[in-house]
């Protein structure tokens, strides 16, 4: 194939994949997914408070960047506080976001191939798709991770002509919208002051060195740095959570021996969530697992031989460097908070999988290369195609049937604040709720019910995800003594009717 059916082919195949990455996530976002417990925990705060409000520590036990915050909250201030208003933001992102990773891809690997096959990949992943409408900074730190290192390696004109300018402005304000940009720009300062420390030598021994190009590289820097310091003293230094999400979050954090069991375990669960269970969703079947072990291992082969030290500062640097946060116990290494990452798996993956396809095309036949291709991208997307649009919690039928009940005494567990957002955006119509503690013993439970004047029948909305709220035995005791008159679960949430206790 000469070189101009190739590059027309690169760019019939990249508006193709393009258009349905584009339909999948409007589809997505129109699908009428309803919000889940930690979207409500943050939606509450917009609909609570100001921007003024937004600047103190949230309510619910919440935090986020404070330019994630503002946008939301202009968004809701403008369109409302309904599940696509709040979602806005994030969508439109993701949109931007989605054709730069093709390019970031083949500017960074040289592989026209290589970047169509991590563009399909990105493109229709489920994850991506799924976090590209969801009221989290998830989706932003993944345009933080594309957009920084696209702006350090591209070769477009004006990119290139005013490179140092776009990096500082984009630099400081994934700062300020992604608490991930911490990584994405460690890496980004280690290339840059590489590239600069190089060419500065390079025309030092001509006698000629680029002062200007050294101030600026400088200026970038110092930019990052203030905007990190301002940002960590007025939103993160001492805030009153952080003791407390250490602890919540603690089975995310590696342990520290590598040489334990524990350890081990953890590399493993961390494996089998990041490619097959949570976020990449890649199929098994027929072993494909290990092919795909084989994949990433030629990939990495290849960049060390080649000494394509970028390639792997810009894909496994940020892995390693979020590894040792998380060892420090200062952010999750858990699947929503490592989402950002998945794109620098996805260029190892997609070129490994190029350059066995290009020596099978040289040394076989192109038609087995190709068939190669085809087969590697159906078991890396057919899950991702079959979860479309992907709605994994819904709890409106149940909010409806507590409508067609609004006289009962309501007790809620962990949705509470879900209910308390539905409730205040008008769609439930009892109001006559309180939260119950989550984790109760039966006792515990009788007794509460009791503290609270409980007496006659009352409804308890609760959620079956995480054994019950860790009221599994309630639940069972509850039906032991005859008390449920009525059950109805949808999902992972569940409601029902029971007696009173009466001794």
């Amino acid at each position: 194939m000469n070189n101009s059916f190739r590059k027309n082919f690169a760019s019939t195949a990249f508006i193709i994949v393009l258009l349905l990455g584009l339909f999948i996530r409007f589809y997505q976002y129109f699908s009428g997914r309803n919000l889940w417990e930690d979207e409500a925990h943050l939606a509450l705060n917009f609909m609570h408070l100001g921007y003024r409000g937004l600047m103190k520590p949230l309510e619910n036990f919440q935090s986020a960047p404070i330019f994630f915050l503002f946008s939301v909250e202009t968004f809701s201030k403008i369109f409302g506080y309904s599940a696509l208003a709040l979602r806005a933001f994030p969508f439109i992102i993701s949109i931007c976001t989605l054709p730069i990773f093709y390019f970031l891809v083949r500017d960074l690997t040289k592989d026209r191939l290589a970047a169509l096959i991590a563009f399909f990949i990105f493109a229709v992943n489920t994850s991506f798709v799924y976090y590209s409408s969801e009221i989290k900074p998830y989706t932003i730190d993944v345009c933080v991770y594309i957009w920084i290192f696209y702006l350090a390696v591209s070769d477009f004109p004006f990119i290139k002509k005013n490179r140092y300018k776009l990096l500082g402005i984009a630099g400081v304000l994934a700062i300020l919208y992604s608490n991930a940009s911490t990584v994405v720009l460690a890496c980004a300062a280690i290339y840059i002051t590489k590239d600069d420390l190089k060419a500065f030598l390079s025309k030092a021994k001509r006698g000629i060195p680029d002062i200007k190009k050294r101030t600026a590289h400088l200026l970038v820097l110092c930019s990052w740095g203030i905007a990190f310091l301002s940002n960590y003293f007025l939103f993160i230094f001492r805030h009153p959570y952080s003791e407390g999400m250490k602890k919540m979050w603690a089975f995310t954090f590696p342990p520290i021996n590598i040489f334990s069991k524990e350890f081990a375990a953890f590399i493993l669960k961390t494996i089998r969530e990041t490619f097959f269970d949570e976020l990449l969703f890649i199929n098994k079947g027929y072993g494909f697992s290990y092919l795909l072990l084989i994949i990433i291992v030629v990939a990495l082969v290849y960049l060390i031989y080649k000494k394509k030290g970028i390639v792997l500062l810009f894909t496994v640097a940020p892995i390693a460097i979020h590894f040792l946060l998380s060892m420090m116990k200062l952010y999750p290494f858990y699947y929503r908070f490592i989402l950002y990452l998945l794109p620098g798996i996805i260029i190892l993956i997609a070129l490994g999988t190029s350059l066995i396809a290009k020596t099978i095309s040289k040394n076989v036949h192109p038609s087995i290369a190709i068939l190669l291709v085809i087969c590697c991208c159906y078991f890396y997307t057919d899950e991702s195609f079959r979860r479309i649009p992907r709605i994994d919690r819904t709890v409106k039928p149940v909010l409806d049937v507590i409508n067609q009940n609004p006289g009962f005494k309501l007790y809620i567990t962990t949705p509470y604040t879900l209910y308390e957002y539905y409730e205040q955006t008008g769609y439930v119509k009892n109001h006559n709720r309180e939260a119950i503690g989550w984790n109760l013993s039966p006792e515990e439970y009788y007794d509460t019910l009791k503290q609270k004047g409980q007496h006659g029948n009352y409804l308890l909305l609760f959620s079956t995800n995480g054994n019950a709220d860790g009221y599994s035995a309630v639940l069972n005791d509850l039906k032991k003594r005859n008390l449920i008159v009525y059950e109805y679960n949808y999902g992972t949430y569940g409601l029902l009717e029971a007696k009173s206790l009466t001794k």
